[in-house]
């Protein structure tokens, strides 16, 4: 006959789960939470990148420091609603222009940079109910 061996509770797994609500789940723990956006140019099939010089850099500095960049993480916006939804609610605040790119990226275009800075600061923002990442444009 056997011993009876005590039970050994596996430590990577609790016996009973945790119950959390969404809220828990989702709820910001850090009110300075910094998004980066990332490299937004990807390698050809060669697996080169674009190359920047420092003269394209600052060739059009003044005019790419009134823009802010920004995605919609996990989902892709479609460009009428962007500039509809952009154009009703920025550009009374200095809006001039929006473009896109083809990795999903948005370029909002304001008539100067504070104009563009109380718009960042008066976020976040959402558009057609989901969240806009945004900071302001930088090399």
């Amino acid at each position: 006959m056997a011993a009876n061996k005590p039970k050994r509770q596996n430590q990577n797994f609790p016996s009973e789960p945790e119950t959390t609500t969404w809220a828990d789940r989702v709820k910001v723990t850090q009110a300075s939470t910094v998004f980066t956006l990332g490299n937004p140019f990807h390698a050809d099939e060669d697996g080169r990148q674009p190359e920047i010089t420092m003269d394209m850099l600052t060739e059009n500095a003044e005019q790419w420091s009134r823009c802010m960049v920004g995605f919609f993480p996990g989902f892709r916006m479609n460009y009428h609603t962007v500039t509809k939804v952009a154009n009703r609610v920025w550009k009374t605040s200095g809006l001039e222009s929006v473009m896109s790119t083809a990795s999903g990226f948005w370029i909002f275009h304001f008539q100067t940079e504070d104009k563009m800075q109380a718009i960042l600061k008066r976020g976040p923002w959402m558009f057609g109910g989901k969240a806009i990442i945004l900071q302001q444009w930088h090399p």
